[in-house]
Formats: structure tokens, sequence, C-alpha cells
């Protein structure tokens, strides 16, 4: 199952990615991105790899970018709100759901999946393979061999992808060498450490 990843203000990984189910086709988007036009970038290049098997997306027409909106993207929120009120009575903003066979939806989700505060896509089985998260802040993906090789070729060497397993065996011995170092320190400043 696809896993959203939180990010830190120094673009480490936070929260549970020790206890997480991750499998070993999970990527994610190695670094913080902030600028609009690279968000865009990278969701469009994720959305072209992964495309095919998209079937359904749900997704809020909230962003944290609203004064930065371009007429276009613009336009495509307000379709969202008028698609969720459609969709429900509740919150229409939030849970929007876009079916893909739909040309016109696609093109939503194509022009706004960036600027959304969340976006989840998914395939025939209903698994989450991708998700946009804090206005692709954060962007996880699942992805065969050749998905990830169109997407690190299309990104280049400035945008890494990393693998999410690689990132949680990399947080876990973090984890264990900050331990080691922390009583390391308590055994010295107690004067417990053997001298040799």
């Amino acid at each position: 199952m696809l896993t959203q990843v939180e990010r830190g203000t120094r673009g480490r990984y936070i929260g549970m990615i020790a206890l997480m189910r991750i499998e070993p086709n999970e990527y994610v988007i190695d670094r913080d991105l902030v600028d609009r036009a690279e968000a865009a970038k990278v969701c469009d290049v994720v959305l072209a790899a992964i495309g095919p098997r998209i079937v359904k997306v749900t997704i809020d027409e909230y962003s944290d970018y609203d004064d930065d909106m371009p007429s276009e993207v613009r336009d495509a929120q307000d379709a969202l709100r008028q698609i969720g009120q459609r969709q429900h009575g509740r919150d229409p903003g939030m849970g929007v759901e876009l079916r893909m066979d739909r040309p016109e939806e696609r093109h939503l989700l194509d022009t706004y999946g960036s600027w959304s505060i969340n976006v989840e896509l998914l395939d025939d089985q209903s698994d989450m393979i991708a998700s946009f998260h804090d206005c692709a802040l954060s962007v996880c993906f699942k992805a065969s061999a050749p998905e990830l090789a169109q997407v690190r070729e299309q990104l280049g060497e400035g945008i890494p992808v990393a693998n999410l397993m690689e990132l949680r065996h990399r947080a876990q011995e973090e984890k264990r060498v900050a331990r080691a170092q922390r009583l390391d320190r308590l055994l010295d400043g107690i004067g417990l450490r053997p001298r040799g």
C-alpha cells in the first residue's frame, strides 16, 4: 500500500517510516518541491509514466497557493468544486472523485494536480498507486522498472527519486547510530565507560 510521507524542514523524512508497510516498488521524490513550475513538472512526469494504470482519482480542490494560480488552474479549481457539489452535499472541495475514462476529468487532474493539497491516484483494484500531498511538496508513487526509468530520465539528476524501502533502511540505521552515540555520551558523562 502506498504511503504518504511527510517531509521535514531539513528535507528529512519524519513520522513512522520504520513502521510503514512499504513495497519494493514504491518511490518518492527525495526533495521538497516548493517551486510551482518544478512541482507541476514532477506531477506531469509521474502522471505520464503511470497514467495508463490510473482509473480513478480522489482530489481536493483546496490549495495553499490560491494567490499564485494562473487563470487556467483557477478554472480547473472551480470545475472541481462544481463536480464536488454534484457528488456530495458536505464539503464539496474535499475528496472530489474523477474518472480517467472521462477526458475532461483527466484534463482537470493534469491542470490542477500539482496545486491540490491532496491527490490520490488509484488503479483498477482501487489500490493507491501515487499521491501528491501538500501541493506536490511530497510526491510518492508505485512504478515498474520501465516506468521508474522513464521518470528518472525525464526528471534528470536535479530531482532525485528514492526508493522508500531504502529510505526506511537508511532511517533505521541513522536511528541506531544516533542511539549508540547517545549511549556513549551518557556513559562518558557518568564515568562508566572503561578507559583503554
